[in-house]
């Protein structure tokens, strides 16, 4: 839902995810105002400055640990003037979920850990987004949305 101003990129590098997003969005009327991509949001072709809103649901862990700075920068990059980036994650922990998570992903080739929460921050800071806002989504658990500003 929102005004006829608002409109969505979606970009995915895998194809059965772009096509069942773009079936979504068929279904639901919105097809037109979307636009759902194969591709790699690391080399994909995108206006400097042009987004007031970036993404990252459930999928940092499926970049490699030292890939992690470039991706915020160039995410940072993106977004407009006041723009934000919202990142939600399970982070490392104590939880059964949490280790369960980080072991898998550590031994996923081409993924990394979990990320850890002051490290996400300073990369945050470093990446050039000035405030950030963490929410633990689920008590005593160690999942978080942060919201990252430009």
């Amino acid at each position: 839902a929102g005004g006829p101003e608002l409109t969505g990129l979606g970009v995915a590098l895998d194809a059965t995810v772009v096509d069942l997003a773009r079936q979504r969005l068929a279904t639901a009327g919105l097809a037109e105002r979307f636009d759902v991509r194969h591709a790699d949001v690391r080399t994909v072709q995108l206006p400097a400055a042009s987004f007031d809103l970036v993404l990252l649901f459930q999928n940092v862990y499926y970049f490699a640990e030292d890939e992690r700075p470039g991706l915020l920068r160039r995410l940072h990059g993106l977004l407009a003037p006041g723009g934000a980036l919202l990142l939600v994650s399970l982070f490392q922990g104590r939880s059964l979920a949490a280790v369960h998570y980080d072991l898998l992903f550590r031994a996923t080739a081409g993924c990394g850990p979990l990320p850890r929460r002051r490290q996400l921050d300073r990369q945050l800071h470093d990446a050039g987004f000035t405030t950030t806002q963490w929410v633990q989504l689920i008590p005593l658990e160690s999942f978080h949305a942060v919201v990252a500003e430009s």
